[in-house]
């Protein structure tokens, strides 16, 4: 579907943001990590392309695409792997844009997390850094604890 809105669109026409983020979620859904990754190049590169042709920095309600699409990939995302990656980079703050550890997308990732691997020490280092992170942040309160061990 996705590739049928894309082949559909006029040279030189882009995708809405919305519906980038929208499709990325699906093929999570769907088990489509390859997929994802794809429209996730796709949306990042689409969004720097534009502004570094302006020779400005995207805004942040722009960037704000990138950020769920990241973070979607940490919550909806059943190859492990990949969403440890999103999660390591979250964490570590690396990317250009913002990556706040949201607590909904946390949950599904040790949810996902137990699921995929049934490795308990896993799923509570995940809890532990995401933890630590709240903490280093100044941000731990008794409702981050009670929405993070409302699943565990």
């Amino acid at each position: 579907m996705y590739s049928k809105i894309r082949d559909n669109k006029q040279h030189g026409e882009k995708l809405h943001n919305e519906l980038q983020v929208g499709m990325i979620r699906v093929c999570l859904f769907k088990n489509r990590t390859d997929d994802a990754l794809e429209i996730f190049k796709k949306l990042t590169s689409d969004v720097y392309n534009s502004f570094n042709n302006k020779g400005i920095e995207p805004p942040i309600n722009v960037k704000s695409y990138m950020t769920m699409a990241h973070l979607s990939f940490i919550g909806f995302c059943k190859d492990i792997d990949t969403a440890d990656f999103f999660f390591n980079d979250a964490v570590m703050e690396s990317m250009p844009y913002l990556t706040p550890l949201q607590l909904n997308f946390i949950k599904k990732y040790l949810a996902n997390t137990w699921e995929m691997t049934g490795n308990y020490e896993k799923v509570k280092r995940i809890w532990l850094v995401t933890w630590n992170h709240y903490e280093a942040k100044k941000s731990s309160n008794s409702s981050v604890s009670s929405s993070l061990n409302d699943a565990f």
